[in-house]
C-alpha cells in the first residue's frame, strides 16, 4: 500500500516493472486485482509488436478515461454525447472489466489474449469469452 517506502522504490528501480494489486479492486471481487494504470512492464514493448501496442495503450486510455470522469457519471452529472472518449470509454466498461477478469485456473494463450484484445476494441467480444475452456485445464 505504501509506495513511498524506500525498500520498495529500490526494488522497483532495478526490477522489470511492477504489478499493483488494488484492495479497492479486490473489494468489487474482481480478480486478479490488478491496477492496470498504476502497474508497469519495461520489457512489455520488446515483447510485443505494434498492434498490440496500440490495443493495450487503447484499453489503458479507456480506463483511465472512465476512472477520470467517474464521480459525474456516478452523479449523472456527465452529459452523453458531450465528450466522444468519454462515451467509448462508458460504452466499453463493462467489456474491459470482464476482459480483466479471470479465474485462477483459466489459462489463455498468447494468441488468444492477443485476439481478445483486439476483438475488445472492434467491439465484437462476446459476454463469454471464446477460447474458455470447458475444464479450465492449463495448456500442457
Amino acid at each position: 500500500d505504501d509506495f513511498n517506502e524506500p525498500i520498495t522504490d529500490a526494488a522497483r528501480s532495478i526490477l522489470d516493472g511492477h504489478i499493483v494489486l488494488s484492495r479497492e479492486i479486490a473489494s468489487q471481487n474482481r480478480y486478479p486485482a490488478v491496477d492496470i494504470l498504476r502497474s508497469n512492464s519495461r520489457l512489455m514493448p520488446y515483447l510485443i509488436d505494434q498492434a498490440h501496442k496500440d490495443a493495450a495503450g487503447e484499453i489503458r486510455k479507456l480506463i483511465s478515461t472512465y476512472e477520470s470522469m467517474e464521480d459525474l457519471i456516478n452523479i449523472g452529472a456527465y452529459v452523453p454525447g458531450s465528450q466522444e472518449e468519454v462515451d467509448l470509454a462508458i460504452e466499453k466498461r463493462s467489456q474491459i472489466l470482464e476482459f480483466l477478469q479471470q479465474e485462477p485456473q483459466q489459462r489463455y494463450s498468447w494468441e488468444e489474449t492477443r485476439s481478445l484484445t483486439n476483438k475488445l476494441l472492434t467491439g465484437s467480444l462476446p459476454v463469454s469469452r471464446p477460447g474458455e475452456r470447458e475444464n479450465n485445464d492449463p495448456e500442457v
